[in-house]
This record gives C-alpha cells, sequence and structure tokens, in this order.
C-alpha cells in the first residue's frame, strides 16, 4: 500500500491543476500536474442503472412533495439535495 494522503494543496493556474501532497509514512512528497487547457468538453456520466428510491425531507421523513426542501436517493446510493427558490 502506497499510504494515505495527507495535507494535500490543490492549485489552479493557466488550465492546470497543481497537487501537491505527504504520504502518511512521511517519506515521500509527491507532486502531479493536470493540464485541461486542451480539454474541449466533458460528457456527464449517464448511468441508466440509477432510479429514483425515496424522497425525503431534510428531517428524513419520506415525502411526495418536491416543491418543499428535500432530498432525491437513488439505487446507487447517490443523492441529490433540492432547494427551490423563487
Amino acid at each position: 500500500a502506497n499510504g494515505h494522503k495527507m495535507f494535500p494543496d490543490i492549485e489552479y493556474s493557466n488550465g492546470k491543476f497543481y497537487f501537491v501532497y505527504k504520504y502518511s509514512s512521511g517519506y515521500s512528497i509527491i507532486y502531479k500536474e493536470l493540464d485541461l487547457s486542451t480539454l474541449n468538453s466533458v460528457q456527464p456520466i449517464i448511468n441508466s442503472d440509477k432510479k429514483l428510491i425515496k424522497i425525503i425531507d431534510y428531517l428524513g421523513r419520506e415525502t411526495k412533495n418536491i416543491y418543499l426542501p428535500h432530498i432525491k436517493i437513488y439505487s446507487d446510493n447517490s443523492k441529490e439535495k433540492r432547494l427551490i427558490i423563487e
């Protein structure tokens, strides 16, 4: 195992992300650069297996009223928090 990443630092400049972190062993400092300057578009990941399981209010009670603040819980264990402001 490579150990846990400790004290991460992230910077963004001119289309590039810079990551610096230390392994928990304390013997390695890692530097990574991610260049996004040539990225043309981002496509969302579409999970066709994702199905709505239930909708709950912010107190955890199941609800059908989607016009009040609520959380949608899906079969892939993802959640969407909704707050509609008009």
